[in-house]
């Protein structure tokens, strides 16, 4: 599923991230059913509601992160950046963030035949 059409929009574009975490939500269930066929079973968590705290913001990222960290593990794409290390109300790292987390994405889309 690509997700370079939804990683490209205007910082604070409320209605372009929902969409981005709609998309970025169903991919995660597709790389878990397809390593689900491989039999390995990759922890889920919701990824819909990022939350509206910097708490919740930083749970959320975190959680991301750590998901993607198993998915890359286990397609032997090694390591990755940290997705979690990101300041989200900077408009320049949110971008950044942007484009490295659709690099993941591209890849395991690759090493999944996806």
């Amino acid at each position: 599923m690509d997700l370079g059409p939804f990683s490209d929009f205007t910082y604070q574009n409320t209605a372009a991230w929902q969409d981005f975490l709609l998309l970025n939500n169903l991919s995660h269930e597709n790389y878990n059913l397809a390593f689900s066929r491989l039999g390995i079973e990759i922890a889920a968590y919701p990824l819909l509601d990022i939350g509206a705290t910097k708490e919740g913001i930083s749970d959320w990222l975190e959680t991301h992160y750590l998901m993607h960290k198993s998915l890359a593990a286990n397609a032997g794409l090694g390591e990755i950046p940290d997705l979690s290390d990101v300041e989200v109300h900077s408009e320049d790292e949110f971008y950044t963030w942007l484009q490295q987390h659709a690099q993941q994405h591209q890849s395991l889309d690759y090493a999944l035949n996806l």
